[in-house]
């Protein structure tokens, strides 16, 4: 039987312990003791954060990288970005152009770093390295 997309993970019972837990993508996640009103809401507010994120659980912001973004913005472009008969189209080559620079020089820095001189930072590189269109620029 095919397992179904819309269920919620169930409070569930650690008799070892005797701390409720929660199974979200395969980690169990200890709640406080079994049936208490702490461990409910908790369970709760797990719950709901993780169904707000598309049923996956909350990322800290800081772990996230600029190569985690750009991977999960590709994802976005090559399902987005499609022509009437559903092929890729070349805007979706065209973001992986784009990403080319930003990836060579800040794959690896975490992401909520990544700003205004950092981007003045990536246009230079283009600009050294060719990737420019010059004819019909103004300055």
């Amino acid at each position: 039987m095919p397992r179904l997309i819309n269920h919620l993970p169930k409070y569930c019972r650690h008799r070892a312990s005797g701390q409720a837990y929660v199974n979200l993508e395969g980690r169990d996640i200890y709640l406080g003791k079994w049936n208490s009103k702490e461990s409910k809401s908790e369970f709760d507010r797990l719950i709901s954060e993780w169904m707000v994120a598309g049923r996956r659980l909350p990322v800290d912001p800081q772990s996230v990288n600029i190569a985690e973004v750009a991977a999960a913005f590709r994802r976005h472009a090559k399902v987005y970005y499609r022509d009437a008969d559903g092929r890729v189209c070349k805007a979706a080559g065209n973001i992986d152009e784009a990403l080319r620079p930003v990836l060579a020089l800040y794959s690896s820095l975490p992401a909520d770093e990544f700003g205004p001189l950092r981007l003045k930072a990536v246009r230079q590189s283009m600009i050294d390295g060719g990737l420019v269109r010059i004819a019909g620029m103004i300055e």
